[in-house]
């Protein structure tokens, strides 16, 4: 890297919690459902 210069590098594990409804037309409720939903992430960036 040049004098000065800088960068940030991540990594990161996150789990997201995924949840939906499921309704009709007329506004009744159908089904529920959730489920977790991991991600992994690696990023890097010159600043």
């Amino acid at each position: 890297m040049l004098p000065g210069s800088s960068a940030v590098m991540t990594f990161d594990k996150v789990d997201y919690d995924i949840s939906v409804a499921l309704f009709d037309a007329a506004g009744e409720l159908h089904g529920v459902a959730r489920a977790p939903c991991p991600v992994r992430r690696f990023g890097r960036a010159r600043c």
